[in-house]
């Protein structure tokens, strides 16, 4: 068994949706982990989705199309009781179907990727605009020998569509039943 898993997220049933992020600029800073804790806004929001009015319940992890990593307060400070390095916790307000913030949550933002990607064993599809970015893998093969065992949570240098985590500490989250998460084997893994 390997060591690491992929962060994904589970569908909760009429669970909110949630539209684009707003209120931050360079929004890709975040895709490829970049560190913004001294320049994240305070008013950055996500609203509910309009196109899905009848989902209103509020998960602990929530899917977007900005691929980051929504958690609510209570899952940031599990997390953070590991005290993950290189790991911000940028908070944002969800604000529900109509317009009122729905409680604390926050973008788990590892930052300075790891360079730990297999692109060969992994299929990679390298980027036509970008050459050493990884557009797209058949599976998810990691080169273990360049992770530092201190790293919880990491995205992949170049290859920025997943939030990889050490399966100790996904272990542990899935033993406190947050809504919203579950975890995928590298291997198993493939790009949408």
């Amino acid at each position: 068994m390997k060591d690491y898993v992929v962060w994904q997220f589970e569908e909760v049933p009429h669970g909110l949706v949630l539209d684009r992020l707003q209120g931050v600029q360079q929004t890709s800073d975040l895709r490829i982990g970049v560190p913004r804790a001294e320049s994240f806004p305070s008013d950055a929001v996500f609203s509910a989705d309009p196109d899905f009015p009848n989902n209103l319940v509020m998960a602990d992890a929530f899917n977007n199309t900005d691929a980051l990593v929504v958690v609510s307060q209570r899952l940031k400070e599990f997390i953070d009781s590991f005290h993950p390095p290189h790991v911000e916790f940028l908070p944002i307000t969800i604000l529900n179907h109509k317009s009122k913030p729905a409680g604390n949550y926050f973008i788990v933002h590892p930052v300075d990727p790891v360079d730990a990607l297999d692109a060969a064993q992994s299929g990679a599809e390298f980027s036509v605009l970008i050459d050493t970015w990884v557009e797209s893998v058949q599976k998810l093969v990691l080169d273990e020998a360049k992770i530092d065992p201190a790293r919880l949570l990491f995205k992949l240098k170049n290859y920025y569509d997943c939030v990889v985590v050490r399966r100790d500490l996904a272990d542990a989250i899935g033993k406190q039943k947050f809504t919203g998460v579950k975890w995928t084997e590298c291997e198993k893994y493939k790009s949408l």
